[in-house]
C-alpha cells in the first residue's frame, strides 16, 4: 500500500487565512493542517480520503488573494437536452466557489454553439433544404461562370455566419428547427442581384416549345434538365445558362408507356 500526503494550501496561505479565522473568532489555526490521502490498492486505483476539512469563507480569499479571485460566465451546449446553458461562476484559482444559472444564456454564445451543432450535422434544420442547397449553388456557380455580374457567392465562412444569424434569439434545438431558412439566405443578395441570379443561373428554363423544365445545378458539373423523350421534340439546341457559356444537358427519361412495354 502506497499513501501520498499533500497539503490543500500552501502553508503560507494556511497561516494567512489562519490568522484571519482566528481573528474572526472562527476556530484556531491548529484546524487548517488540511491534508488528503491517496491510497493506491492492489488493482492500482486511487481511492482519496480527507484526513480534516475545514471550511474557509470565500470573503477570506479574496482579502488574502484578491487576483486569484474571478468571476465569469461559463456557457455550454448540452448534447441530451440539445439545449444551451449558462453559469455565473466565482472561482478561486481552479476551485469553484459558487455559482448562479444564468436564464437567458447570452445570446451571441448561445447562437454560436447552436450553429455550431448545426454545421457538424448534429442538429438539422427542417427548412434548410434541397431548394436553399440548390440557390446558393446557383449562386456560387454563376459568380464564376460571369464574374464580371460581381455576386458575392456564398463561402463556408458565410454559411456559417448565416447560420448563426439564424440561430440567434434561440437557446434550444426547439426554438431553432422550424425556423423560416430562404428568406434570410436570400437576403445574401439585393433584388437587383437576385434578378441577375434568375435571369442567368435560372430554377427552371423557358424552352422553344414553352415547356419550363427545372435545372439540378452540380458542384462539379454542368446543370441538366430531366425531360421525358417526347418532351424534347421542337427543342432544336441544347439550352443554355451563365449568359449562353454553359450548357443545360438534356437527361432523357423514358416516354410514357415505356415500362409497361418492357413487362
Amino acid at each position: 500500500m502506497r499513501i501520498r500526503w499533500s497539503l490543500i494550501l500552501p502553508a503560507a496561505a494556511l497561516a494567512a487565512v489562519a490568522g484571519i479565522a482566528a481573528a474572526h473568532h472562527s476556530f484556531t489555526a491548529t484546524y487548517f493542517e488540511d491534508r488528503t490521502m491517496e491510497i493506491e490498492g492492489k488493482d492500482k486505483s486511487l481511492n482519496t480520503m480527507l484526513s480534516l476539512a475545514t471550511s474557509i469563507e470565500p470573503a477570506w480569499l479574496r482579502e488574502l488573494f484578491p487576483e486569484d479571485i474571478v468571476g465569469d460566465t461559463r456557457v455550454s451546449y448540452d448534447a441530451t437536452s440539445k439545449r444551451v446553458y449558462a453559469e455565473e461562476q466565482l472561482r478561486f484559482r481552479d476551485l469553484a466557489l459558487s455559482g448562479r444559472k444564468v436564464e437567458p444564456p447570452p445570446a451571441d454564445e448561445a447562437a454560436r454553439l447552436l450553429a455550431e451543432e448545426v454545421m457538424q450535422g448534429r442538429l438539422v434544420l427542417k427548412q434548410w433544404d434541397h431548394a436553399v442547397d440548390q440557390w446558393v449553388l446557383r449562386l456560387n456557380l454563376l459568380s464564376r461562370w460571369c464574374p464580371e455580374l460581381q455576386l458575392p457567392p456564398i463561402t463556408e465562412a458565410d454559411r456559417r455566419h448565416l447560420v448563426e444569424q439564424l440561430c440567434h434569439g434561440a437557446v434550444s434545438f426547439k426554438d431553432l428547427k422550424d425556423r423560416e431558412v430562404k428568406p434570410l439566405v436570400q437576403s445574401w443578395l439585393s433584388a437587383a442581384q437576385r434578378e441577375l441570379l434568375e435571369r442567368h443561373a435560372p430554377e427552371r428554363l423557358e424552352l422553344p416549345n414553352g415547356r419550363r423544365p427545372k435545372v439540378t445545378y452540380e458542384p462539379g458539373g454542368q446543370p441538366f434538365i430531366a425531360l421525358r423523350i417526347q418532351e424534347l421534340y421542337d427543342v432544336p439546341a441544347t439550352p443554355r445558362v451563365a449568359m449562353g457559356r454553359v450548357r443545360a444537358r438534356r437527361r432523357a427519361g423514358r416516354p410514357s408507356g415505356a415500362a409497361d412495354r418492357h413487362k
